[in-house]
């Protein structure tokens, strides 16, 4: 199935009318991801702000929104590159974060 990074765009203001809660805040929602994949995220600058290593078998895995140092991330547009490590196939997503 197709990739899908729910909310997209994500907006910091809708976090609590869409039943996030406050302990999920900054948080976006990856699904029908490969069972073991890497995702890496990038600005739309092309720099690598983390990597989110899915190894759990599941279709499904959750970002916080922050960088590899633990920084949350600005307004922007990202690109989120999904890498099966089984096959070594990759797909790409675009999504939006509004502050």
């Amino acid at each position: 199935g197709k990739i899908r990074i729910v909310p997209n765009p994500y907006n910091i203001s809708s976090d609590l009318s869409l039943g996030f809660g406050s302990d999920l805040s900054n948080r976006l929602a990856f699904f029908n991801i490969p069972a073991r994949c890497n995702i890496k995220i990038y600005s739309e600058l092309g720099e690598l702000i983390t990597t989110v290593e899915h190894t759990n078998g599941t279709g499904d895995d959750y970002w916080d929104s922050t960088t590899s140092s633990r920084q949350i991330v600005v307004s922007g547009i990202y690109i989120a590159v999904f890498e099966n490590l089984d096959t070594g196939e990759k797909k790409i997503q675009k999504f939006v974060i509004i502050r």
